[in-house]
């Protein structure tokens, strides 16, 4: 029995003429040709290659893509002087149709440099761009630098490997033995280990207790020390109070000795005892309590009323004595009492000041000018003693 597909219109005319006139051979021949066109006709209108459009109108279907998918697939990169750049483990990839991306699950492994290993990695998530010159891993990341061992979180990272350059974006997290640090953002520069934190940083000092906040700071891990470019805030703990709170516009911590420079616009508060500390730069052991400096310095007791300056100095918080040189002066606001010397040394829980070189003393009430190379006593109840070397006298000035 012959078979003519639905898609040929052949008149009932045309249909006797060919019984008629095909031989055997023609027939068998007629009918390879039949059956390759009843195949091109029902994949031409097959149903399941057809779709409607919004309209109604009948379109074809797109042929799905091909992609690679590789299970529990190790994948590498390598520089031009076939150094290995990164290499990674992963239970799925799955490759874009023009193998330019490939997106993992489940990645672990390690990246390189100078076919070094420097970081440990792992993720929930990953691609690969352009031929692994871009790797970003997201969800859950932990990286691990085995040489310093910093371990770095995150939520969403981007490694460049011809650039020696991690970026970590998203509730960023790095914790070191002696500091951890949260920010919105985080660089680190793998080749010089140095990371660069961004925008609302709290970084937690472990041994002594310590907190910096700031909005920029640059992080050398092999030197663990923190350079701070923007005004910043730095909290000194003890027995979970705060017993010293710093503010200044730029800074360097040392957590290796626990010694910080602070400069321009700095201000030292400290609780015990009740003091404030100004100046445009000082060197604060911040484990000591001690506050050192060559440039001019302010120092206030705001409960006494007293306050003394000097050139350059020395203040110990713990023993709470202060030490000025250089040309200084002492004032008490509640008598207008002033002291002139060119060291003194304050004693601050016992408000008694030592002073010695060519020391001035004058007051108001009552009005008196005093002359001599030492004076001691309290500024604030008038009690000063001014004496002068052997053999010479002290000068004093009474004023009717």
């Amino acid at each position: 029995m012959q078979v003519i597909p639905k898609c040929f219109n052949l008149n009932q005319k045309y249909k006797k003429m060919i019984k008629k006139i095909l031989t055997k051979t023609t027939i068998q021949f007629l009918f390879i040709i039949l059956l390759v066109n009843v195949y091109g006709c029902s994949q031409g209108n097959n149903p399941s290659n057809i779709e409607e459009n919004p309209r109604g109108e009948q379109t074809k279907k797109e042929k799905p893509e091909r992609k690679l998918i590789l299970e529990n697939a190790t994948l590498e990169q390598a520089n031009a002087q076939g150094q290995i750049l990164w290499k990674l483990k992963t239970d799925i990839a799955v490759y874009s149709k023009d193998n330019k991306v490939a997106q993992l699950e489940n990645p672990v492994g390690n990246i390189y440099q100078d076919g070094e290993l420097v970081l440990q990695v792992r993720a929930k998530t990953g691609e690969i761009y352009q031929d692994g010159e871009k790797v970003f891993l997201r969800g859950d990341i932990t990286a691990i630098d085995t040489r310093n061992n910093a371990i770095i979180k995150g939520d969403e990272v981007e490694w460049q490997p011809q650039e020696d350059l991690f970026i970590i974006t998203e509730n960023f997290q790095v914790s070191h033995a002696k500091l951890k640090v949260t920010a919105l953002e985080g660089k680190y520069s793998t080749r010089i280990e140095r990371l660069e934190l961004i925008d609302q940083i709290v970084a937690v000092g472990i041994d002594p207790p310590l907190q910096l906040k700031t909005d920029h700071l640059y992080w050398e891990i092999p030197q663990e020390k923190v350079i701070g470019d923007r005004p910043l805030e730095i909290l000194r703990y003890e027995d979970d109070k705060v017993i010293d709170r710093v503010v200044a516009d730029s800074s360097e911590v040392n957590f290796n000795n626990n010694t910080a420079v602070l400069k321009d616009n700095v201000e030292l508060r400290s609780i015990e005892p009740s003091i404030q500390i100004a100046s445009n730069q000082i060197t604060w052991e911040y484990e000591n309590r001690v506050v050192r400096t060559d440039v001019p310095i302010q120092i206030v007791d705001y409960q006494q009323e007293i306050t003394v300056v000097g050139n350059q100095g020395k203040v110990d918080l713990a023993k709470e004595i202060a030490h000025l040189s250089g040309g200084t002066q002492g004032t008490s606001k509640s008598n207008q009492a002033q002291l002139y010397a060119e060291d003194l040394l304050w004693n601050i829980p016992t408000e008694t000041v030592e002073a010695i070189g060519n020391v001035i003393y004058q007051q108001q009430e009552p009005s008196l000018n005093v002359t001599g190379v030492k004076a001691v006593g309290k500024l604030n109840d008038n009690t000063i003693v001014v004496t002068g070397d052997s053999g010479d006298r002290v000068f004093t000035e009474i004023i009717p």
